[in-house]
């Protein structure tokens, strides 16, 4: 099993075991992360790892553990890739390496404990259309129970636009770049979901 994550103490572990279990479900996931945050010799911007996180789909874990990931990041201007796993440990993450080196052969263990068992809003009912796009994306959820803030990052991890929305939002993009975009939304502090957009021009 390659880059298994074995222990989640400290921020993560205090969150509940549902956001922990989100987290080390995705197969493949910790793989790609530990090998783009502690395998490059560059230098990568603050943006460059939130571009990875959100790539990777970190972004499904629970708004607690994703800032903490992303604040290892913010402790300088850029960080060099060798020295990332040094923060990371410093952070509470520790990781194992085994033979295996195929996104398959992951298998993450879990620990933790749960300290209260709310989960977010579903956001499986979230629809973005179109997408692919060119002027405008739409962002609709008609089960939507309570107001959401949704966000859209360029490549570079930069904030392009934000919005509460109830139901149903629009982002105009008619003066944004071509290129690949990321969403998060979130509700009540926690993180409900992720995605893609692909602006064409």
């Amino acid at each position: 099993m390659p880059d298994r994550l074995s222990h989640i103490p400290g921020k993560i572990a205090k969150q509940p075991q549902s956001g922990i279990r989100m987290l080390t479900s995705c197969s493949g996931t910790i793989l790609h992360l530990t090998l783009s945050l502690t395998q490059q010799n560059d230098w990568m911007l603050f943006g460059q790892i939130k571009s990875i996180l959100f790539a990777q789909e970190i972004g499904f874990i629970d708004e607690p553990a994703q800032q903490t990931l992303l604040g290892i990041a913010q402790q300088s201007s850029g960080i060099a890739g060798r020295t990332a796993q040094s923060i990371l440990q410093v952070q509470g993450f520790s990781f194992e390496s085994a033979e295996c080196g195929l996104p398959e052969c992951c298998a993450f263990s879990e620990r933790g404990r749960e300290r209260d068992g709310r989960q977010g809003a579903p956001i499986y009912a979230l629809k973005v259309y179109p997408n692919p796009a060119q002027t405008s994306v739409t962002f609709e959820w008609p089960d939507q129970s309570s107001p959401a803030q949704i966000s859209v990052f360029d490549m570079t991890g930069s904030i392009v636009w934000t919005q509460s929305f109830y139901q149903k939002t629009v982002w105009e993009a008619a003066d944004a770049p071509e290129g690949v975009y990321f969403y998060t939304v979130s509700s009540e502090g926690a993180l409900l979901t992720t995605g893609k957009i692909f602006l064409i021009k």
